[in-house]
């Protein structure tokens, strides 16, 4: 996207699911729904009961994350598709067991595919492991722990502060 006033800037959104959160001046408090690609969701959103959380920036996010990690398992450095890969779970489960292989995913930064993606993209997303990782270490220590923030443990700058520089 891009306008006059600002640089351009790529923005990754699936407008069958948006909610209209403003009209004009007026705020509007949407009802939140269970809706998105499955394999992608955060797990704070697979994991609600009840009626679905408030949607937050970080869940986007983290929703990236996992696009970016299937992105690298499913595909080598040259684009081919690779005929199998680690994340069947994430897509044909319970949402218990979705939940765990993700959680999984993220704890172990070294089974992430290293032998047909980009160094780059590789570091990128070990990076995120540990950073989406510890921030639900400490999501589920958040009783003993009045200081966490569980709104923004990921934020767009620590997103982006994982960044290393990407070589092509």
């Amino acid at each position: 996207m891009a306008s006059k006033d600002s640089p351009p800037r790529g923005i990754l959104i699936d407008l069958d699911f948006a909610t209209q959160v403003r009209d004009g001046d007026r705020i509007l408090s949407p009802e939140p729904t269970f809706t998105g690609t499955l394999p992608f969701l955060s797990i704070d959103l697979l994991t609600a009961s009840g009626p679905a959380p408030q949607r937050l920036y970080r869940h986007d996010l983290e929703s990236f994350f996992y696009i970016l990690g299937w992105m690298l398992a499913r595909y080598d450095a040259h684009g081919r598709r690779k005929p199998l890969h680690q994340f069947t779970t994430w897509y044909k489960g319970p949402l218990d067991d979705i939940i765990s292989a993700k959680r999984k995913f993220m704890g172990v930064p070294s089974r992430v595919p290293s032998d047909r993606s980009l160094p780059s993209l590789q570091t990128w997303l070990r990076n995120l492991c540990r950073i989406v990782d510890s921030g639900y270490k400490e999501k589920d220590r958040e009783p003993q722990n009045p200081h966490f923030d569980s709104e923004t443990f990921i934020t767009f700058d620590t997103f982006m502060g994982a960044t290393p520089q990407i070589t092509l």
